[in-house]
């Protein structure tokens, strides 16, 4: 499938000066930080692991329109998400200021009724900021407790190393009848193309990112992304309005590095640690615009492995 940012105009009427307001979502859950949290997306399905100060397991279940993490220590500088009283806990935020932008940019009539309809979570915990937009979330305790990194690498055993290669690709702006179909772009695209349907799952821990998924000859393969600082998942039908990634065959379905990424400009710009501006110097912005979402990670290097 693909797709572009055609759209037709239409008003969307929002109070853009309403305040955000953040109400606890469960006030006797407090997360613990004896197993740090893991956050898995796997079968579709997107999942946090955590455990609570009692030392009990739980997850957190939920669909997926949104999510991103912020590193702490950039997050308690810059976002009234973070503070010491909040840290711990899930809240959810009340006239989401994400949400109003996501709904402006986006002009898909059956995806601006789901996000009216979505909530704005946020968890502030010891190493990141979480934040999720769905139509809901499910936490509950689990039974044997398993880190679960170890159920997916069961699915791939003959690990090689492959190689990567880079080249750049300049797309230009494209108008239909005087409309914007597409802006500009100037990216590089890499030699690894995954299949229409890669089956894509991922574990981000401290370690890193660990992803595995279908090369265009649906054969498994593992990308590692290693010294993370980031990551963001938008699905497709937010995705192709808020980013210019989907631009036809030569991004569909590749991994992509951005030289003019956004979101490092702005990591830059909100910190003052100079062990921080230094290792921001050797990150890269990595881009998957597969067909149900698009991920985004801050990382300083990635691998390819069959």
């Amino acid at each position: 499938m693909f797709t572009t940012n055609y759209h037709q105009q239409y008003e969307i009427n929002l109070n853009q000066n309403q305040e955000e307001k953040l109400e606890i979502v469960k006030p006797n859950l407090e997360i613990g930080y004896d197993i740090p949290e893991e956050i898995v997306f796997k079968d579709r399905g997107f999942y946090i692991f955590f455990s609570d100060k009692n030392g009990i397991q739980n997850k957190l279940v939920s669909g997926l329109i949104k999510l991103k993490t912020t590193p702490a220590n950039y997050a308690k500088e810059h976002t009234d998400y973070y503070s010491p009283e909040k840290v711990g806990h899930i809240w959810e935020v009340k006239n989401s200021k994400l949400i109003r932008d996501m709904i402006q940019k986006v002009r898909d009539y059956q995806m601006v009724d789901v996000l009216k309809e979505s909530k704005h979570y946020v968890l502030p915990l010891k190493d990141s900021l979480i934040e999720i937009v769905s139509l809901g979330i499910r936490v509950r305790p689990i039974n044997g407790f398993q880190l679960p990194i170890d159920s997916i690498r069961r699915k791939i055993r003959a690990i090689n190393e492959q190689e990567l290669n880079w080249r750049q690709f300049n797309g230009p702006k494209e108008t239909y009848n005087n409309r914007l179909i597409r802006d500009a772009i100037e990216i590089k695209t890499s030699n690894f193309e995954t299949c229409t349907t890669p089956l894509e799952e991922f574990i981000f821990n401290r370690d890193g990112i660990t992803m595995y998924l279908d090369d265009k000859d649906e054969i498994r393969h593992k990308l590692l992304f290693r010294n993370c600082k980031k990551i963001e998942l938008t699905t497709i039908d937010c995705a192709n309005y808020l980013t210019n990634y989907y631009y036809g065959r030569n991004t569909y379905c590749h991994i992509l590095k951005d030289d003019h990424s956004g979101i490092i400009r702005w990591l830059k710009d909100h910190t003052k640690d100079a062990f921080e501006l230094e290792a921001l110097k050797y990150a890269s912005h990595f881009a998957l615009p597969l067909q149900d979402n698009l991920i985004e990670i801050i990382a300083e290097d990635v691998s390819l492995y069959r």
